[in-house]
């Protein structure tokens, strides 16, 4: 394995991923390769105590509420390293369980922008039924603009092709953003094109999509748990009508063929913007995976 292949500590990607896989989440935030995508961004250290693990941001002064749970020990573990802890990204259940054990020492907020938008994976892969009748008709009308379209799984035989998609589709969106759109998109690149670098070693699944010759879509995940499967990465030719359509379809079905007991698609949140959060509605999600920001009061 590559030694790039890390998140706390070199040579720790697999011993990460079984911490993760431990709390069976439907939880993007508890995706192994969305935490190797931005160990950077946030800097993020792993700390234990005898009775629990959590995860540390060190760029936000922020924490993942522990495995198995919050304890007496991992509290105190928290406030030695911060003075008023903050968790984020707490799910219902986690905001139950602290409320119960924890009483009045935590002030819960809703983070709408970080909701998960869960949808169900059978209607992503048939698009069946009439409130998605408009996604099947732009799939529809894809198949017949573009009758020599095909997908491939990403494999060596056709990275190159897909770096020099993906340069182009940043490329586009740098020159038309503003300076913090331009650090995120960024950011987000150096971690797409690492995550294309080490492919194999990161344990991830995905597709391209394309008309002839030509890349057209790319779609990268990973599995979060036994039933749910998480989106991290989805790129489209936007000049290519229905693209993100039948990328979307298409990597539904391939997912489905290949883990045939994944029930859900966690297509991750919407960062409060309004245009994705339109976007991501449109296709109906089975649920909203609600989550809140958790401040110590004491």
């Amino acid at each position: 394995m590559s030694s790039k292949i890390y998140i706390f500590k070199q040579g720790d990607y697999k011993k990460t991923g079984d911490f993760l896989w431990q709390k069976n989440s439907m939880a993007c935030e508890d995706c192994l390769l969305g935490m190797y995508v931005w160990k950077e961004r946030y800097d993020f250290k792993l700390c234990q105590t005898s009775d629990s693990s959590f995860v540390y941001s060190q760029s936000d002064d922020t924490f993942m509420v522990p495995v198995p749970n919050l304890t007496r020990e991992s509290l105190g573990k928290m406030k030695s390293i911060s003075r008023n802890p903050v968790l984020v990204r707490v799910t219902e259940k986690d905001k139950e369980y602290i409320s119960e054990n924890f009483r009045d020492m935590f002030e819960f907020r809703e983070d709408e922008g970080s909701f998960d938008y869960i949808y169900d994976i059978e209607k992503m892969a048939t698009l069946s039924g009439k409130k998605l009748a408009k996604k099947r008709n732009h799939v529809n009308n894809f198949i017949k603009l573009y009758d020599d379209w095909h997908t491939e799984e990403i494999s060596f035989h056709n990275l190159l092709k897909c770096r020099d998609f993906l340069k182009l589709w940043y490329a586009d969106r740098l020159e038309n953003s503003g300076a913090h759109g331009i650090e995120s998109l960024l950011a987000e690149k150096n971690s797409l094109f690492n995550v294309l670098e080490n492919f194999d070693g990161v344990m991830a699944d995905g597709i391209v999509l394309f008309t002839g010759k030509k890349v057209s879509a790319i779609t990268i995940g990973q599995r979060i748990s036994s039933h749910t499967y998480d989106i991290v990465f989805e790129k489209a030719d936007e000049c290519i009508k229905g693209a993100y359509n039948m990328i979307n379809r298409e990597f539904a079905r391939y997912i489905k063929n290949k883990y045939p007991d994944i029930m859900y698609l966690n297509r991750e949140n919407d960062l409060n913007i309004e245009g994705l959060r339109r976007a991501k509605k449109s296709y109906r999600p089975a649920m909203l995976l609600k989550k809140y920001t958790a401040s110590y009061l004491l």
